[in-house]
């Protein structure tokens, strides 16, 4: 499978996404599309092809001519520009490859697999209300407590209805200031 794996990724140099690796996969006969059709197999399928990208990494690693990129949205094939003496200086000590190369994982239960995909989900909720929360404010991160206080008094006074604001602005900049404070407070 990895010298499979490797032949579609030199095919493709300036990377492929997980989604059309696979789709490489079943089209050449390697992977039946129902182990797609629901969230554990799915789960299964995708643990055992990064597991398989990760052993492959090592592999071009030590060989001295490939690294390899490894994210669901592009998956490439980088040339080294070290030899094997220097791996060691270049290790990453990734915690998404001992993940991967843990076999122990694969066998995350159908209710862990679901649990991580909604607690996913609420990161990137949270993640996408935040981003909402500067727009509102026109800041960018990274921001403190102390700029968000200061951008959200300017606003709140440019805003006010006394002088001729809008009080349904008052109200949005009050919950985008509310959303920041609560996330800064969280690390972001």
């Amino acid at each position: 499978m990895e010298d499979l794996l490797l032949n579609i990724l030199l095919l493709y140099p300036e990377g492929i996404s997980e989604f059309d690796l696979l789709q490489e996969l079943i089209q050449k006969g390697k992977l039946e599309k129902e182990k797609l059709s629901d969230t554990y197999s799915l789960f299964q399928t995708h643990f055992l092809l990064f597991h398989t990208l990760y052993k492959l990494r090592q592999k071009l690693k030590q060989e001295g001519k490939f690294d390899l990129e490894i994210h669901c949205l592009k998956i490439q094939l980088v040339a080294q520009n070290f030899g094997t003496e220097g791996l060691a200086l270049h290790s990453s000590g990734d915690p998404l490859e001992a993940y991967y190369l843990n076999l122990e994982n694969y066998n995350t239960s159908p209710e862990e697999v679901e649990q991580i995909l909604n607690d996913f989900w609420k990161l990137f909720l949270n993640y996408q209300s935040r981003e909402s929360a500067l727009e509102v404010l026109g800041l960018q991160d990274p921001v403190d407590n102390e700029t968000i206080l200061k951008r959200y008094r300017e606003l709140i006074k440019e805003n006010h209805p006394d002088l001729g604001g809008d009080g349904k602005k008052i109200s949005e900049l009050q919950r985008a200031k509310e959303n920041l404070i609560r996330f800064d407070g969280l690390g972001k």
